[in-house]
């Protein structure tokens, strides 16, 4: 009898080693880590692999750690005209969980994402200041105007082009380069302090400016209206009740939209400055890749053939060739081509 209850005990000892040993084991998939708490308090940081966790030791979180692509939307980002915009950005990067702050181990996806938009933020808004406006802006943004509707102009005359560049400053031309360039360097340094690594061997991109759908939304009415005074009136009213846009912001903005081209209602209209869009010289276009080395095509029977003065024959070439353009202004006629099937 005493041998069967020894029996039994030994047996309840080996189901107890047995069922502890299955919840302590532990696997952490390749490409992640995880964070363990001992007694409800940070214990270690596991990586990839089999694990067997101590006595009341329990993973709480998992953090991946491969490379991978993110997209950010900065919102709230104030250009040197004023303007509000949201900053859409591309990079690469990875988390090095032995960089982070104690508490930022157990961040969720938002959070750590709510975290970098803080960030680039912030730097945005320190870049911006510090790429002041040219003399030509400034001047230009000093300009007496009128905001309170009627027009941002005086009668007779049209808005500047350059009042368009003005707006979207520092994200064009030279500027915008450097803006890149120091933005990056900074969000290098910034991020790491949190553990995130930004690639060295992939791109940094601004590849966009999105516009505040009051904007959108008030200027598609406006043109509705064909800019008569009452909507004028209403569409200052509503971009300064939604926004924090300066006056002088405001007063760029009315120069702007008051310009009835093409291209600038195709920036305002799709709320979006795509990603081959850029302003050089007061002016929108579109950049198109040059090829890096011609290549041989076949001819296309489809096009007309005409003599020239030597009596050979010739195609008649398309009228909007975009494969040979290096920087096109965005006339109605480009407009056409690009929306063409």
């Amino acid at each position: 009898m005493t041998e069967i209850i020894a029996l039994i005990l030994l047996l309840t000892i080996v189901l107890l080693v047995v069922v502890w040993l299955m919840k302590s084991f532990t696997t952490v998939p390749e490409g992640y880590v995880a964070i363990t708490n001992w007694m409800d308090r940070y214990a270690r940081i596991l990586e990839p692999g089999p694990h067997l966790l101590m006595p009341f030791e329990e993973e709480k979180a998992q953090i991946k750690v491969r490379q991978s692509e993110g997209k950010l939307a900065v919102p709230n980002v104030f250009t040197h005209g004023g303007l509000p915009v949201v900053v859409n950005l591309r990079y690469t990067y990875r988390l090095d969980p032995r960089r982070m702050h104690r508490d930022e181990l157990y961040y969720l996806e938002d959070e750590r994402r709510e975290q970098q938009v803080n960030i680039f933020k912030q730097i945005f808004q320190e870049v911006i200041a510090e790429l002041a406006p040219s003399a030509e802006q400034s001047a230009q943004k000093s300009a007496p105007q009128n905001p309170q509707g009627g027009g941002g102009a005086d009668k007779g005359t049209t808005p500047s082009r350059v009042d368009i560049a003005g707006l979207f400053s520092p994200f064009v031309g030279r500027q915008g380069i450097e803006l890149k360039r120091r933005v990056e360097e900074r969000a290098r340094k910034m991020l790491a302090e949190h553990g995130v690594m930004l690639a060295t061997n992939a791109p940094f991109v601004i590849y966009g400016l999105q516009l505040p759908d009051v904007i959108v939304e008030a200027y598609m009415d406006l043109i509705a209206s064909d800019f008569n005074s009452t909507a004028m009136s209403d569409f200052i009213a509503r971009v300064r009740n939604a926004t924090n846009m300066s006056e002088a912001g405001l007063v760029q903005l009315l120069n702007v939209i008051q310009n009835p081209s093409a291209d600038l209602r195709a920036i305002f209209a799709s709320g979006f400055v795509q990603p081959e869009m850029h302003i050089q010289d007061g002016k929108p276009g579109v950049r198109q890749r040059v090829p890096d080395a011609p290549t041989q095509r076949e001819p296309d029977k489809s096009h007309k053939m005409s003599s020239d003065e030597t009596g050979q024959p010739k195609s008649t070439p398309s009228p909007l060739d975009l494969s040979a353009m290096h920087d096109l202004p965005l006339t109605e006629e480009v407009m056409r081509t690009l929306k063409s099937p």
